[in-house]
């Protein structure tokens, strides 16, 4: 039988900094940033509150690691749910459904971190903007490798399909926390895929408009909002 390998000073530090993380954003959740001491997130991690110093300078700097490690986790599985899929909307409808119930799920981190990035210095906005350019980078990566495979036509907007992929799931999440009785995660998952679908596709019910082009067809505007309206309504969303 081998006996278990003992931990190096590395793992253990790593391990202790893991619990403090872990503790820390428990409280935050249950208390807030400010009801939380740094002291009670030493006791729950299990560490001396010396000790904790070692990691982080003062509580800002602890809320800062626990909004980039929930960041962090949402990075890895959102990218985890696509790369499972072989078919550019297949991975669509992945990211979709993984999307929409992580922000339902972690809305309180969400809003924590949105709280902290308000109040924060330069370097903290740049902080966030990077994590939000690093998660948002696996729908670009999708929309760009379905350009090259055909499946997404070389001239739909990158950045206007994305907006009407994030926009629309962070407001029907919002409208399902509001509203739990409404928990149809697979007919939301169909609608918006529906629509980023028709947005990616020439000819589709909502055509986008070329970059280069600064003309809005009246026309063209009704009909995607018509066609979203009508879909809406048969989800009572």
């Amino acid at each position: 039988m081998n006996a278990t390998r003992p931990q190096t000073r590395r793992e253990r530090l790593d391990a202790k900094e893991t619990a403090v993380i872990s503790a820390a954003r428990a409280l935050f959740l249950e208390k807030g940033e400010a009801g939380t001491r740094v002291a009670e997130i030493a006791k729950r991690a299990c560490v001396a509150e010396g000790t904790l110093y070692l990691y982080f300078k003062n509580k800002r700097a602890i809320l800062q690691a626990v909004v980039a490690d929930h960041w962090e986790q949402l990075t890895v599985g959102a990218r985890e749910a696509v790369e499972g899929q072989t078919e550019t909307f297949d991975k669509l409808e992945a990211l979709t459904t993984f999307h929409l119930r992580a922000v339902i799920a972690d809305w309180s981190l969400l809003m924590l971190g949105t709280r902290l990035w308000a109040t924060g210095a330069e370097a903290e906005e740049q902080m966030e903007r990077d994590y939000r350019r690093n998660y948002v980078a696996i729908f670009d990566d999708l929309f760009r490798r379905g350009q090259d495979r055909g499946d997404v036509a070389a001239d739909a907007s990158l950045w206007q399909v994305r907006d009407l992929f994030y926009g629309t799931l962070e407001y029907t999440a919002r409208t399902m926390m509001l509203h739990p009785e409404r928990t149809d995660y697979d007919g939301v998952t169909e609608f918006v895929v529906a629509q980023v679908k028709s947005a990616c596709l020439s000819g589709g019910q909502m055509p986008l408009y070329k970059e280069e082009s600064g003309s809005r067809d009246l026309r063209s505007i009704t009909g995607r909002l018509e066609a979203a309206l009508k879909d809406l309504k048969s989800l009572d969303v």
